[in-house]
C-alpha cells in the first residue's frame, strides 16, 4: 500500500469521527513516514505497537501481512476507542484496554514498536518502559523506537513548539505527567545499552514535504 492510498484508506475508515479527530489523524499520516518503518518489521510473529494512538501503524502492520499478530496499546481511552473503529474487521489485531502499565499478553512479542511516544515520559519512565520491553521480548527480539531528537537546530525548535501546541493547547495528545520531554540520541542509545540491548542501529527519517520534522529511528536487538 503506497503512502497516498494508505492515507485515503485511513481517513475513509474514520469518516464518521469528529472533524478534530480526522484533522489530527490527517496530520499524523502526512507528517510521519510510516511506510519507511514497515520494512524493518518481520512479516510474521507477535508485534506490539506501544502508544499506537489511533492505530494507524497497527493497521498498516496488520494489512501488510496476515501472519503478523498485532497488539495495539495506548493509554488514552479516546484514542483506543478510535483505534477499535479503525481496526475493526482485521482478525490479526487486538486493541488493549488503556492502563498505566505495559500491556500484558500471553504472546511474547517478536518486535515492539514505539513511534514518537517517549517525549511524553519522564527520564525515569523512559528507562522503566525500555526495561519492561526488554524483559517481555522474545529471545532475539527487536525494539524499534522513533524519536524527534533534542538537538540545536531549527527543526527541533519548531517540533517543540508544535508539540507545545498539540499537547498543552489543543490537547490532541495526552501526557499523563503533563510534560514535553524530548531526548537526545545519546540518551536513548545509553538507555538501550544499559537495559541490555545490543546491535543498536540508527536511521534518519525525514518527514514528507512540506513537514520539517527530522526523526531518528533506533533498532536494537535482545540476544
Amino acid at each position: 500500500m503506497d503512502a497516498n492510498n494508505f492515507r485515503r484508506s485511513m481517513l475513509d475508515r474514520l469518516a464518521s469521527e469528529t472533524h478534530v479527530t480526522k484533522l489530527h489523524a490527517w496530520f499524523r499520516l502526512t507528517s510521519f513516514p510510516f511506510e519507511a518503518v514497515l520494512p524493518l518489521v518481520p512479516k510474521e510473529g507477535a508485534i506490539y505497537d506501544v502508544g499506537c494512538g489511533f492505530g494507524l501503524f497497527s493497521y498498516l502492520l496488520a494489512k501488510d501481512s496476515s501472519k503478523r499478530r498485532v497488539i495495539a496499546y495506548d493509554p488514552s481511552l479516546e484514542k483506543t476507542r478510535v483505534a477499535r473503529v479503525l481496526l475493526a474487521g482485521l482478525d490479526n489485531v487486538t486493541v488493549f484496554r488503556p492502563t498505566d502499565h505495559f500491556p500484558r499478553s500471553r504472546l511474547r512479542p517478536k518486535v515492539v514498536v514505539i513511534l514518537d511516544v517517549l517525549y511524553l515520559l519522564s527520564p525515569r519512565k523512559k528507562r522503566f518502559l525500555v526495561r519492561s520491553i526488554f524483559s517481555r521480548l522474545q529471545r532475539s527480539g527487536t525494539v524499534i523506537i522513533a524519536i524527534v531528537p533534542k538537538e540545536p537546530s531549527w527543526r527541533y525548535v519548531l517540533s517543540f513548539l508544535q508539540e507545545l501546541l498539540v499537547v498543552k493547547c489543543l490537547q490532541w495528545t495526552t501526557s499523563r505527567m503533563n510534560i514535553i520531554n524530548f531526548e537526545t540520541e545519546e540518551f536513548l542509545r545509553r538507555i538501550l545499552s544499559d537495559c541490555g540491548f545490543v546491535a543498536i542501529q540508527r536511521h534518519r527519517l525525514t518527514a514528507p514535504f512540506p513537514f520539517f520534522h527530522r526523526h531518528t529511528l533506533f533498532v536494537a536487538k535482545k540476544l
